[in-house]
């Protein structure tokens, strides 16, 4: 849907590839709520005895047993590569279907449009939160898009939720 979103765009129809932006970003963001997340629930047969252990000291156990097997060892502070299936997209290509949104919606929007790309800023915030190292070229683009929509809002006359203030 994301790739629709570009074509439609690319094509000039602007109501229809906000359309597919925003099915896009509903149906993405549905799927990330109700996956599972980095830990599943790994269900492991153990003997009677042994007490009951929580699904992320088990998942920290396999992890540990999978990089012993493979020569390789995760540090507690490193990030784990990214368990992302095929369904869904993974953390870097939502962003950049996100930026890419934000960007769209105040380039071709109206005063709604702006607010919407507001609310999507968000999401670009919470998914920024999830990872602690991203490529700089990513954080850029991020930046990036934050000032293009700080420029909107400030032209429409849009009251940001982040300042409580009228910019213009």
């Amino acid at each position: 849907m994301r790739h629709l979103t570009r074509l439609l765009l690319a094509s000039g129809n602007f109501t229809e590839a906000k359309r597919t932006f925003k099915l896009y970003v509903q149906l993405v963001t549905k799927s990330r709520q109700t996956s599972q997340g980095e830990v599943s629930l790994l269900l492991k047969r153990r003997p009677t005895n042994l007490p009951a252990e929580h699904p992320d000291t088990i998942a920290r156990e396999e992890e540990e047993d999978g990089a012993a097997a493979n020569g390789k060892k995760f540090k507690a502070n490193e990030d784990l590569p990214d368990k992302s299936s095929g369904d869904l997209d993974d953390n870097e290509t939502y962003l950049d279907a996100l930026i890419y949104g934000i960007r769209m919606l105040c380039r071709y929007g109206d005063r709604d449009d702006v607010a919407e790309a507001r609310r999507i800023s968000d999401l670009v915030d919470v998914v920024i939160a999830e990872r602690r190292k991203w490529p700089s070229l990513t954080l850029a683009n991020v930046n990036i898009v934050r000032g293009i929509l700080l420029w909107c809002e400030a032209n429409l006359g849009v009251t940001t939720r982040n300042y409580g203030i009228q910019l213009c």
